[in-house]
């Protein structure tokens, strides 16, 4: 579209998806409100409730966009959203069902409105109805109250914000998961054991990690303060120093720091871990638009920047791609949005000196200039005293014609430098290119900036990246890529929030000529790229219809006098399940339902907490995931991906009151890691597992290019559950993935 609808020329603009919409609608003269609706998302088909219908009367598309701009207070639009300032299908979507109610109570039933108004909370940090005007406001409370499934009123938090989908606890979950991957040290040995009996276990760590053989078990000497373990032989000497804490071991080599030790007290006695570097770590957040990845991303953001006894606040740095993808390359952006976000989070001393570091790496192209600028100055000086001293016009000529050529070239070359500078400073549009014409090897200093502005921060750092699925296909791959190139050295946590599908698709059509030569059955080109690129891939979860009506009709009833009776359910339930060890001891309390939705709901937050405790997960790894390791590939990447995805799978299941299957549901999560598109078509079409391994197959019914899975003797001893005692079966794969009781499309 060239132009917007018709509006007064101070009103925000609308986005592009908005415009192209708009245009594609004229076509079609007068329309209704759930026709733009279903164009706004036709890029994200079945994002909108299948059972919707449609809304009553219809007008220009034009003529939509305008009544939903008298909405929206521009000035309170300016302010509070992030530029550019755009009316995007976030504000227009909720502004049609604010005008067409019977539409927006069908989709407020289905939770779809209630995502899509929670992103937009979470990125003003204010309620949505801040946004909008008198009218809007009146016509936005109008929806509210009269659906009762989503009008909570007199409640102490905001509705918006009231985690009906337990996403908090999921975030606590995987927060949990995160700091345990980065934390995961390797035990050394015992501090109080040496010199003694941990004393061979100190020499091979030595001999293992830094080739030293010069370590005599007899030689090995403790500081009468206990503080330092020391050893000497000749010229070569080593020692080992705890901090004042005793948090930290320093080991220092012939006076040289090398190494920093954790040390952890563990049964009164202090215990030596080394620091196992992962470098960075991509972790997959998984959900369709409109899915609550925002929201979901804040809640992340509370858990790791809140820290616990056992790991410092993270430093976290909240990176929109789709708003940075106009800016070029995107590794230079990110570089820029880390130092600016996170600088306000490190302490004073240490903010003070990345400040001093960074502004001289992106001055240091200029020095030139400023060292020019003296030598300039001082000539100045130089020729004025001499003028005076010879009182001579014909002198100070002969001065100034000596000097003019080199006065003219230092400008010159003053001037360069001076654009240079310039063009490195933060906003520059010219910065990356700049950088990259004019260095060295450029990607080389990058990575080595970054790399120590990460060090100096002395705190783990997690950048979360939204809206990639709204950026291009080629900005999209060159981010993930130059991730994994130029910054995967860094102790960096990375949390991408994106739509698998889109991301698949772009990194097909940006390697499309290697689609038909590299791929694996049921692992199409898009699906590797994304398992080789992520470490951890969770889907957001979603409840059950049944239990989020009741839950919803349970809130209405409660007044304010009742209100703590939550507060308190939730620390019953951490009590109840706090002494239990087991993931099958837990399940079974699950399974005892209380009739209280409520209480059920606690218990429910409270059981995905404690089975991501780590002596609970080290259980179920050891008693029941190793029976499955034959099912997976041999190497040990697919062992923790699986641990991983299982982990985050049975939280998902709990969340949505699922059977809690234990091996029924890891044999799912097998199939979900090693066909993602044959599980997809078996969430669509459960009925059809019971033709894999059937000789004879329907193959109008089968996609041409998953007919040979359902004949492949690995998916085959999966879905039989080889060697575990349970199989894989219709009712199963409907139970697990929530779906509803259908008739069969084979008898």
């Amino acid at each position: 579209m060239e132009s917007s609808p018709n509006k007064p020329s101070e009103e925000v603009d609308l986005s592009d998806s908005v415009k192209n919409v708009i245009n594609r609608l004229s076509k079609k003269g007068k329309v209704n409100a759930k026709e733009i609706i279903d164009e706004l998302l036709s890029d994200h088909t079945g994002y909108v409730p299948p059972n919707t219908i449609s809304s009553g009367y219809n007008k220009t598309a034009e003529d939509w966009i305008k009544e939903v701009y008298s909405l929206y207070d521009q000035e309170k639009m300016r302010s509070l959203l992030e530029k550019p300032v755009l009316l995007t299908e976030k504000h227009v979507i909720p502004g049609l069902c604010a005008i067409e109610q019977d539409l927006g109570k069908q989709l407020l039933e289905d939770d779809f409105l209630d995502t899509i108004v929670g992103e937009v909370e979470s990125q003003i940090k204010e309620s949505f109805t801040s946004l909008l005007t008198n009218k809007g406001q009146k016509l936005w409370l109008e929806l509210k109250r009269s659906n009762t499934s989503y009008y909570v009123p007199n409640f102490t938090d905001d509705p918006a914000k009231v985690d009906i989908l337990g996403r908090k606890a999921f975030a606590k979950m995987l927060a949990m998961r995160l700091r345990r991957l980065r934390n995961e040290n390797k035990y050394l040995f015992c501090w109080d054991e040496i010199p003694g009996n941990d004393s061979i276990k100190l020499i091979e760590f030595l001999e293992r990690d830094f080739g030293i053989n010069w370590v005599k078990k007899e030689s090995i000497e403790k500081s009468e303060d206990g503080r330092t373990i020391s050893f000497s032989e000749g010229t070569n000497s080593l020692s080992f120093r705890l901090n004042n804490q005793k948090t930290r071991a320093i080991l220092k080599i012939n006076d040289v720091r090398v190494y920093e030790l954790v040390v952890k007290i563990e049964n009164n006695r202090l215990n030596l871990y080394g620091v196992t570097r992962l470098g960075a770590m991509l972790v997959h957040i998984h959900g369709p638009w409109g899915s609550g990845k925002s929201s979901f991303l804040n809640f992340l953001s509370e858990e790791l920047h809140g820290g616990n006894n056992d790991s410092s606040p993270w430093v976290i740095v909240k990176f929109n791609a789709w708003q940075h993808q106009r800016l070029g390359h995107p590794w230079w952006s990110l570089m820029d949005t880390v130092f600016k976000k996170a600088l306000p989070q490190v302490s004073g001393k240490q903010r003070s000196y990345i400040m001093f570091n960074e502004w001289k790496w992106r001055l240091g192209p200029g020095w030139l200039h400023y060292s020019l600028s003296v030598v300039f100055l001082l000539i100045a000086i130089f020729l004025f005293f001499q003028m005076n001293e010879q009182n001579s016009i014909e002198s100070a000529n002969n001065y100034i014609g000596m000097y003019s050529g080199i006065i003219a070239l230092v400008g010159a070359i003053s001037s360069g430098a001076l654009g240079l500078g310039r063009s490195l400073l933060p906003g520059s549009a010219r910065a990356a290119t700049t950088f990259m014409e004019s260095t060295n090897g450029p990607l080389q200093a990058i990575k080595d900036h970054f790399c120590d502005m990460m060090e100096k921060m002395n705190q783990p750092v997690a950048i979360f990246i939204d809206d990639l699925d709204r950026c291009q296909v080629d900005y999209t791959v060159e981010l993930l890529e130059g991730i994994q190139t130029l910054f995967r050295e860094t102790e960096v946590t990375y949390v991408v929030a994106a739509d698998k599908r889109w991301l698949c698709t772009s990194y097909e059509k940006v390697y499309n000529d290697f689609i038909d030569t590299v791929n694996e059955p049921g692992r199409p080109l898009g699906h590797l790229f994304i398992e080789k690129t992520f470490q951890f891939t969770v889907s957001l979860p979603r409840l059950s219809p049944k239990r989020k009506k009741d839950y919803w009709q349970h809130l209405m009833s409660i007044n304010k006098s009742k209100q703590k009776d939550q507060y308190k359910a939730r620390i019953d339930a951490q009590q109840r399940l706090k002494e239990l060890r087991t993931e099958k001891e837990i399940t079974q309390v699950l399974k005892m339902s209380s009739n209280d939705p409520i209480y059920d709901q606690a218990i429910r937050e409270a059981a995905i907490v404690r089975l991501a405790e780590k002596d609970v997960e080290e259980n179920t790894e050891e008693h029941i995931l190793k029976q499955f390791a034959d099912l997976m590939e041999p190497n040990p990447r697919s062992m923790k991906r699986f641990a991983n995805s299982y982990g985050v799978q049975m939280a998902m299941d709990i969340m949505r009151g699922g059977s809690m299957e234990t091996e029924k549901l890891a044999l799912w999560t097998i199939i979900l890691l090693r066909w993602p598109l044959l599980a997809e078509f078996l969430e669509e079409h459960p009925e059809m597992v019971e033709f894999i391994g059937n000789e004879s197959i329907p193959d109008d019914r089968i996609p041409q290019h998953l007919q040979r899975l359902f004949m492949d003797s690995n998916i085959i001893d999966v879905i039989k559950g080889k060697g575990v005692g349970v199989m894989l079966d219709e009712d199963t794969i409907r139970n697990l993935n929530d779906l509803p009781v259908k008739n069969r499309m084979y008898k």
